[in-house]
């Protein structure tokens, strides 16, 4: 795996929550713009703007449940490859960095040592497990 589809699932996550609070600030202008019950327009439909509304909201719920599924399968799919690190401290730097979202600083202290080795254990292993990677770290 490379250290751009490791950072992958932090990245869904973040899209998930950006798209939760679209969702929530157009629910909450859809509640202004709502006509009152019973308000229809002389040919009985509601007006544009409230339909066009309903429409992108229902867009946006779609577009959310495909970033939900993309996380779970990127979370399933880190989790497998993270259970096949042999050594268990660069595991564990691994679930600390990549599928719990912790700053190096926070990942160095959850395992008791220096930014700097659990960066260098990362690299080394993704170095050392991705052959055809030619990323810069």
């Amino acid at each position: 795996m490379t250290l751009r589809e490791l950072n992958q699932l932090q990245s869904i996550i973040k899209e998930i929550g950006e798209r939760e609070e679209r969702i929530r600030e157009m629910e909450a202008q859809a509640e202004k713009t709502s006509p009152a019950p019973g308000a229809t327009r002389a040919s009985g439909t509601v007006s544009d703007p409230v339909g066009i509304g309903v429409a992108r909201l229902a867009d946006e719920r779609t577009l959310q449940e495909g970033a939900l599924l993309r996380c779970q399968t990127m979370r399933a799919e880190l989790t497998e490859y993270i259970e096949a690190i042999p050594d268990s401290m660069t595991r564990r730097i691994f679930y600390f960095r990549f599928l719990d979202g912790f700053p190096w600083p926070q990942v160095a202290e959850c395992v008791g040592t220096s930014e700097y080795s659990a960066k260098q254990m990362c690299y080394r292993y993704v170095r050392k497990t991705c052959h055809t990677c030619h990323e810069k770290m």
